[in-house]
């Protein structure tokens, strides 16, 4: 990271202020994995973050690394990072409707198999236009 950047970063954490909100990045199995938080408290050295169960977490003011396990961090909530937590939670909810599928009613599934095979044609015809 540039040092120019570090420092953006470190300014931007140093004007949060309570009912900020603010992604936490969980760097796990290098997969960073975002989730959205609010920041509760400001401390001289430490930004407590209320997380989306309300779980408060403690971050370094100026690293943005959470205190006592280094693997999560905060960051400014960006467009792409709305689109990661969005597409995550589509992933988990859409796992969650074909984890069983002999639960779901068989017009549901012919329905969710059109609009993937439907969506693979359009890609295919946009691929083979470039």
């Amino acid at each position: 990271m540039s040092n120019d950047k570090y420092e953006q970063e470190k300014a931007w954490r140093r004007d949060l202020h309570e009912g900020k909100g603010v992604a936490i990045c969980n760097n796990m199995a290098r997969r960073d994995r975002y989730t959205t938080g609010t920041v509760s408290r400001v401390t001289a050295t430490q930004l407590i973050i209320t997380n989306y169960v309300g779980r408060e977490l403690r971050f370094n003011r100026d690293s943005g690394r959470e205190v006592g396990s280094g693997r999560s961090e905060i960051q400014e909530i960006t467009p792409q990072i709305r689109a990661s937590i969005k597409e995550h939670r589509d992933r988990a909810e859409f796992s969650a409707l074909t984890y069983r599928p002999d639960n779901l009613p068989a017009d549901e599934i012919a329905a969710m198999l059109e609009a993937v095979k439907v969506l693979r044609e359009f890609k295919a015809t946009k691929a083979s236009a470039e």
